[in-house]
């Protein structure tokens, strides 16, 4: 079975691990599922306003296309100090300063509209600072209390990321280390796996 997916994320560290990530999650549901990214759309700027614009332009384009079967979604939560990370008192009541609220309210905005061909299924992905936090457990326990630049520097030593040094320090560890763990212990990939649990849920019924 193959998923073709979109994927609109801040730079290069996304593009290469989401999708290692994407397709270890699925295969814990269904392994013979292939993963194919079908564009990438890069999101460099950190106005929330720009994301949720592109969000929307991307959410629209392959809702006529007829052809992506997810959308994948999401942006570091910087300066987490500012902004409160997303929590389960938030499913009720958004939170205006919460990234994942905000996406989550936009989406489900877009897949109310009538005249759309098709509704998109689309998980969000917010990592606490950046997704080197995801990378990092277990040699940090708590790798969420790390600012962005701590955890970039504790993974590769620099905050100058280049093609090589993803394929270096990233994706060995995107590939090898244990989803169930990391869920357990890193709040902000539990909130990404249990989305793309619900979805593979429905597409699986």
């Amino acid at each position: 079975m193959k998923l073709e997916v979109v994927l609109l994320g801040e730079g290069l560290t996304e593009q290469i691990v989401m999708p290692i990530f994407l397709q270890r999650c699925i295969h814990i549901f269904q392994k013979n599922t292939d993963v194919s990214i079908v564009d990438f759309i890069e999101n460099p700027a950190t106005k929330d306003s720009t994301l949720l614009d592109l969000l929307r332009k991307t959410y629209l384009k392959y809702s006529i296309k007829l052809q992506a079967d997810i959308l994948l979604v999401g942006r570091d939560n910087d300066n987490k100090q500012k902004h409160l990370p997303h929590d389960d008192q938030h499913t009720k009541k958004a939170e205006p300063c919460c990234f994942f609220c905000k996406l989550k309210q936009e989406i489900e905005e877009l897949q109310k509209s009538n005249w759309l061909p098709r509704k998109i299924p689309t998980i969000i992905f917010i990592p606490v600072e950046a997704i080197e936090s995801w990378l990092l457990y277990p040699k940090e326990l708590f790798p969420e209390n790390l600012t962005r630049f701590e955890a970039k520097n504790k993974l590769c030593g620099t905050l100058r990321l280049s093609r090589k040094i993803i394929e270096k320090y990233h994706k060995p560890l995107a590939e090898e280390i244990d989803i169930q763990a990391l869920r357990k212990n890193v709040k902000s990939f539990d909130l990404f796996f249990v989305q793309l649990k619900n979805f593979m849920k429905q597409r699986i019924d």
